[in-house]
């Protein structure tokens, strides 16, 4: 049994490999009601870490990054 069933929990993988589906990802995050996000640490997330964290402020999405570009970039502060 995964960490992720006992605790009784549901993991979807959404995935992007271009700017343009982005939205579809956060709309579906939306759908599937999910309380959080984690991000790949992948070249491609990091060198537009600005644009996700944009996309995740107004979705009042709790995302988790492995670097910390995208800390910064969500930092309304």
């Amino acid at each position: 049994m995964s960490v992720v069933q006992t605790l009784g929990l549901a993991l979807h993988v959404l995935n992007a490999s271009t700017e343009d589906e982005f939205d579809g990802v956060f709309a579906n995050l939306n759908k599937l009601q999910a309380g959080g996000l984690f991000i790949n640490p992948d070249a491609f997330f990091t060198a537009r870490s600005e644009q996700l964290a944009a996309l995740a402020l107004p979705h009042r999405t709790p995302a988790i990054f492995e670097n910390r570009e995208f800390v910064a970039a969500g930092d309304e502060g």
